[in-house]
């Protein structure tokens, strides 16, 4: 039985919003949630990350949970992982589940957990 992919909290509490017109160059780091939906050159450290549709990531992303609908070129490091349909990813992907939508389109690596130590993601 897989897991379905469930939103970030998006309540407002801990949660980290980049805008649709906004490019931010740098790291994300917390114990927040945060969602994607403009540009991010960088990386993000989280507890549950979503890119959007139109959105786009360069760098790395790491979290419990990572739901990718846009661009995202890079790493991955998470427990579970959705690629949505709209999902465009050119990265390195290290998990315990993952979740992949037909029409996403995927080029990388595969890496289930254990098969790559956390420090290669440095």
């Amino acid at each position: 039985m897989s897991k379905s992919p469930r939103a970030p909290n998006l309540s407002g509490e801990g949660v980290s919003v980049i805008g649709r017109q906004v490019v931010l160059v740098g790291t994300i780091k917390g114990l927040t949630d945060v969602e994607v939906l403009g540009t991010l050159d960088g990386g993000i450290d989280a507890r549950h990350i979503r890119v959007a549709p139109d959105a786009v990531v360069t760098g790395h992303v790491n979290a419990d949970e990572v739901i990718i609908g846009g661009r995202l070129t890079g790493k991955v490091k998470a427990l579970h992982i959705a690629l949505e349909a709209t999902a465009d990813v050119e990265a390195d992907l290290q998990y315990e589940t993952i979740q992949i939508a037909s029409g996403a389109r995927v080029t990388g690596r595969f890496l289930p957990a254990g098969k790559l130590p956390v420090a290669a993601f440095g």
